[in-house]
This record gives C-alpha cells, sequence and structure tokens, in this order.
C-alpha cells in the first residue's frame, strides 16, 4: 500500500511550489489507519497465542515509524494552514500508540496548537490522552 501511495506524488503531475495539502492528508491517515488496524489485533490476547501466526500485528518498530509521520505530517499540515479538525484522529491513534515521553509531548503539544486556533474540542483529546497515559 506504501508503494501505491508514494507512486502517485509525480513532482510533474503538480506545481513544485504548491504544497499538495490533499497528499499530505492522505499520508497522515494512511499512518494512522496503519497503526489503529493493528491495535485492534494488539489488544487482544488470543491473536498474541503461540501458533496464531496469522494476526497482522506490527512491529515496534514499525508503529514507532508511524508514530513519527503523523507527528512530522501533523506539524507540516499546521504550518500549511490546513484545518486542525484533520488532526483529532490521527493525533490520538499515535497517542494510544506512542511510548516515549519526546512523542507524547509533541503530541500535546500539536493538540494545544490547534486548541488555539478555535477548535476547543481539542482540549477533551488532551484530557484523554492524559487519563491513558496516566493509567
Amino acid at each position: 500500500m506504501w508503494e501505491q501511495a508514494t507512486n502517485y506524488e509525480d513532482p510533474g503531475m503538480t506545481d513544485s511550489r504548491t504544497p499538495d495539502i490533499e497528499l499530505r492528508v492522505e499520508y497522515l491517515y494512511y499512518h494512522a489507519i496503519s497503526i489503529y488496524l493493528s491495535g485492534t489485533y494488539d489488544y487482544h490476547t488470543h491473536w498474541r497465542e503461540p501458533g496464531i501466526t496469522c494476526a497482522p500485528i506490527l512491529p515496534r518498530s514499525t508503529i514507532d515509524w508511524h508514530v513519527f509521520e503523523i507527528l512530522r505530517l501533523s506539524r507540516e499540515l499546521l504550518s500549511l494552514g490546513a484545518a486542525g479538525v484533520l488532526l483529532f484522529f490521527p493525533l490520538r491513534v499515535a497517542g494510544a500508540r506512542a511510548v516515549d515521553v519526546g512523542s507524547r509531548c509533541d503530541i500535546l503539544d500539536l493538540l494545544h496548537t490547534v486548541e488555539k486556533r478555535g477548535f476547543v474540542v481539542a482540549a477533551a483529546f488532551t484530557a484523554d490522552l492524559s487519563e491513558l497515559w496516566a493509567g
């Protein structure tokens, strides 16, 4: 799937001076959905029993890469003026899978930026993630 998405990004198809916000949103959601779907199997113990090899569970390094890309793309999109509401699902998913303090702080910073831009519901996401991380 990643190869197909990157093949779509052809510099000759768009004006190279104009950032392709829609393509960045697509990549953002690709990363979020990838770790979200993997998480549906990670959280259920019967998929991790010996002998079960068919569950599409991503390795930690791949999850970390997806989280990193969600953070990078979120920052890019905000700097390009994209609506912060587009970031709620990806940041919440990244927050559920982020294990290091740096990534968690970045997620909270992005949510605070979105909140300052008028999307006050970002505070609810901040509270939800803070509760998740405390537990």
